[in-house]
């Protein structure tokens, strides 16, 4: 519930937006294309507006533990993390609906609230309540990310003949972040088959299914799952040499070199 409407809010406002800038000339054509890290739509009544990466302001209202001053910096010992709120934008003083996409490298998150345009009376307009913000789980992430530097770790990975791949990320770079020396051993491998475990490929045919990737009545997603379910393969590095092992049949060894 993740990637279609966030890909389809960047069919329909977004990849509009930067056309509208570059033909403005606030984006220039060379710079194309840009990266969006976050973005915001807030919906004021019938119109929007865009917002990219620094644009976006966020307001959040935190519990903290001590007294701040004016412009002091603030960390995560100084609030409750378990107490932080999003605020929503205001347009004209009064909270507008919006659409919020942050990014940490390959995982999303999304905040959404449309309530002030929901039809009825004012009070069915009005929100619930204020909605938590994972201050925490932002921070803790942005500094794994900036310790862990995830490209240049996929692309020390390439080298060694381990073609980049979604599902590396953690745990995989990880591994090679925290044991360089190991990387030419069987234990990159390992830590390779324990990331492409049956929780990861559970998430992948959740995906493929929400989205449609296979047509009504194609035998492919049910033959995946039930080979994920049914025949969980351990692997093994020997040299250059890269072995699967079906736990469920041991005898069904299969080798193929690097």
């Amino acid at each position: 519930m993740t990637y279609r409407p966030v890909s389809q809010m960047l069919a329909i406002f977004v990849l509009p937006e930067i056309d509208r800038r570059v033909a403005s000339g606030a984006i220039n054509a060379s710079s194309l294309p840009i990266q969006v890290h976050q973005l915001r739509l807030v919906q004021p009544g019938a119109g929007h507006r865009v917002e990219l990466n620094e644009e976006v302001q966020l307001e959040v209202e935190v519990a903290p533990k001590r007294a701040f001053k004016a412009g002091e910096p603030v960390t995560l010992d100084d609030i409750d993390p378990a107490k932080c709120y999003l605020k929503p934008p205001l347009l004209d003083g009064k909270p507008a609906s919006y659409f919020l996409v942050q990014s940490a490298f390959l995982n999303l998150h999304v905040m959404f609230d449309f309530t002030q345009q929901a039809p009825g009376t004012p009070s069915i307009a009005q929100p619930a309540g204020p909605m938590k913000y994972a201050m925490a789980g932002f921070v803790q992430a942005w500094a794994f990310l900036k310790a862990l530097k995830p490209l240049e770790k996929f692309r020390q990975l390439a080298v060694l003949n381990w073609p980049p791949a979604p599902g590396y990320f953690p745990s995989v770079l990880a591994f090679a972040h925290k044991n360089p020396e190991l990387l030419n051993g069987p234990e990159l491998a390992e830590a390779v088959a324990k990331a492409y475990g049956p929780d990861l490929w559970a998430q992948r045919l959740a995906f493929w299914k929400e989205a449609k990737f296979f047509p009504p009545g194609s035998e492919r997603r049910p033959f995946g799952k039930s080979r994920t379910s049914s025949f969980p393969v351990r692997t093994t590095c020997i040299g250059r040499t890269l072995t699967s092992i079906s736990r469920s049949n041991p005898s069904n060894t299969r080798r193929n070199t690097l």
